[in-house]
């Protein structure tokens, strides 16, 4: 697993992630918290899930970029760890910054295998995967600002995504409609959103598990031949 660390006011660094834990009240993912190094890669730390100074509101404080948890010992519900912490010490390693070195180190590997790129385009059904991963599906996304640019792209930006702001960038052969989510008559927010690759065009739809053929005069969705994309962490 990798995230993106926010740290507020637009401030952020990226991590490895190397455990998931449940919080004091196992029922609510509000004390959910993860395992991460820290800013300066130099030890592990608790990183909540949420903010836990804005309890009740809901505000995201890890981006994730990548959900794999292959080689971890996890549950049911998929709480647990990599495989070479010891979730018996842990915790208690971890809050008295008494982790062995070699962990550390360990750790430091795994987290430099990943290359964050802040500007990405789609060209696979993974970079789709990754995109509605961070992005939590489009979940309560608006559009902001959209306006054609110089060269003849489409520029869209959304707000509302937990966590961040996504920037995208439609080139070639682009289509879209946009009115259902017009503000002064509609409801503009997304509740969830489907993109995928067909004959050529990427599609991006403001509902889940949309087929093209579901696109009618009530959908907001963009087609283009490339799509890029660029996160501004909040």
């Amino acid at each position: 697993m990798f995230g993106i660390i926010r740290l507020g006011e637009g401030t952020y660094y990226t991590s490895a992630i190397f455990a998931c834990c449940r919080g004091s009240k196992a029922e609510y993912d509000y004390d959910k918290y993860y395992i991460v190094l820290n800013e300066k890669k130099t030890k592990l730390v608790k990183q909540p899930l949420f903010n836990p100074e804005k309890k009740p509101q809901l505000e995201l404080m890890i981006l994730f970029l990548d959900g794999n948890q292959d080689g971890w010992n996890i549950d049911d519900c998929g709480y647990g760890e990599v495989d070479f912490l010891n979730p018996g010490l842990m915790l208690e390693q971890i809050e008295s910054e008494e982790l062995p070195d070699e962990i550390i180190n360990q750790c430091k590997i795994i987290d430099s295998q990943y290359s964050y790129k802040e500007d990405n385009e789609i060209l696979s059904d993974a970079d789709i995967k990754q995109l509605m991963l961070l992005s939590g599906g489009f979940h309560d996304a608006v559009i902001e600002e959209i306006h054609t640019q110089e060269n003849g792209s489409l520029y869209v930006r959304f707000g509302g995504i937990w966590g961040c702001k996504i920037e995208i960038l439609l080139e070639g052969d682009i289509s879209y409609q946009t009115e259902s989510r017009n503000p002064e008559l509609y409801d503009p927010y997304w509740y969830g959103a489907t993109m995928i690759r067909q004959d050529g065009y990427i599609y991006l739809m403001d509902e889940e598990d949309m087929k093209v053929e579901d696109i009618s005069d009530e959908s907001c969705w963009f087609r283009s031949r490339r799509v890029k994309y660029h996160v501004i962490p909040e």
